[in-house]
């Protein structure tokens, strides 16, 4: 028999994440690769597409259900206005969902007008934001409809495929016309890619935690324009201190920089990793309290999307090594994301599936500083006295 002939191909060091993973050649194709457009998987050269902004970047909830009449007149507006898109019968579905369901579980009671109602509107102008509604309504449907899964799942692809070039465009050029579209699609495609996240994802921090950032990039420098336009409503900074005696656990957060800080580092890196990891438990603790502030201007899940934004790109780039100090933080965050998860559907598993990644990647020295998020994500029972573990012993 003759030599089997094996094809050969150009090795990339620039390939995706996810294709690197499965170790399986990736063509590169921005803003998602055709590997990740097939299997219906967020792709991570989505955050490595030119543009200004780094890369740092259910059911209804109860205060929506009786609203759908007003939702399925913003739907029907938006059909209107958006002809010109040749949107196929399956397309006009997804927008009478979104508008009847899926706006009301991506926003809390502040902001469901904003989603269920103003976005919709937007979308008539921006075709990038329109897209963007369908592949979350795909998506969200996908998840109740078990049937259709694999149809739905394609089409949120596509549709999220089609908006990002635009997107990303528009983004070297913000507006006073255009910041609330590209504002509102920065946190839909944030949604999408949580939903469509993976427990056996490769990649850390998870590429909805770097949009998240982008996020908080894109909003803190047009502060001005956002803050007056149509998201006025829920964008309200707090007049007073923060204070972090406000969070009846903050004890626990505070113990977590003595276990962090247990060992005396040896070299200047050591030094400075530490620095690092401290200062992102500061702005975990502020965050935190954040939802008990007497003000009440700042939910659970607001909270849970400041942290990203606050933390630095050197503490960054210690999540990104794996160092145990730095992945025992980002556990203690993902207690917050886990109780704003609870009846988000985009969210549910999320904090979970980070948590038992840290679990595994860790060596078992550091898997003490493990026991609360642990516990608090449902992955070990809870102690049946208050105050047992190493953080509370740790003040004693």
């Amino acid at each position: 028999m003759g030599r089997r002939m094996i094809k050969s191909h150009r090795k990339t060091r620039t390939g995706c994440s996810q294709c690197k993973a499965r170790r399986v050649k990736c063509d590169e194709r921005k803003p998602s690769c055709s590997n990740c457009l097939r299997l219906c998987k967020p792709c991570s050269l989505l955050t490595t597409t030119p543009g200004p902004l780094p890369t740092s970047w259910a059911q209804p909830n109860k205060w929506c259900r009786s609203s759908l009449v007003d939702a399925s007149a913003a739907a029907s507006t938006a059909l209107t206005n958006a002809s010109d898109l040749a949107l196929d019968r399956s397309d006009l579905e997804l927008l009478h969902h979104y508008a009847t369901s899926t706006s009301g579980t991506v926003a809390d009671s502040k902001g469901v007008s904003i989603y269920r109602d103003k976005i919709p509107k937007m979308a008539t102008e921006y075709p990038f934001l329109l897209h963007g509604i369908l592949a979350i309504s795909a998506i969200h449907l996908a998840s109740l409809n078990r049937h259709r899964r694999h149809s739905l799942l394609r089409k949120a692809c596509l549709h999220e495929d089609l908006a990002l070039p635009s997107f990303r465009q528009l983004t070297s050029t913000v507006t006073a016309r255009n910041c609330d579209a590209l504002f509102s699609f920065s946190g839909l495609v944030t949604f999408y890619v949580q939903a469509t996240s993976s427990p056996y994802d490769e990649q850390f921090p998870p590429l909805w935690f770097n949009l998240l950032r982008g996020t908080h990039t894109l909003l803190y420098s047009n502060w001005g324009l956002l803050s007056q336009g149509a998201f006025r409503a829920i964008l309200k900074r707090t007049q007073q201190p923060i204070e972090l005696v406000n969070n009846p656990e903050d004890r626990r957060l505070a113990a977590l920089t003595l276990f962090v800080s247990a060992e005396t580092p040896s070299t200047k890196a050591d030094h400075d990793m530490l620095t690092l990891c401290n200062d992102a438990i500061i702005e975990l603790r502020r965050v935190f309290s954040l939802p008990y502030s007497p003000c009440k201007t700042v939910d659970m899940r607001t909270a849970a999307h400041i942290w990203p934004g606050t933390i630095s790109s050197a503490f960054m780039t210690l999540l990104q090594k794996r160092i145990p100090q730095a992945l025992i933080v980002f556990a203690h965050y993902c207690i917050l994301l886990h109780r704003c998860s609870r009846g988000s559907w985009f969210l549910e598993p999320v904090a979970a599936n980070l948590v038992n990644f840290i679990r595994l990647s860790l060596d078992e020295k550091w898997q003490h500083g493990l026991e609360w998020p642990l516990e608090e994500v449902g992955l070990v029972e809870k102690p049946h006295n208050e105050g047992k573990g190493i953080f509370a012993s740790a003040l004693i």
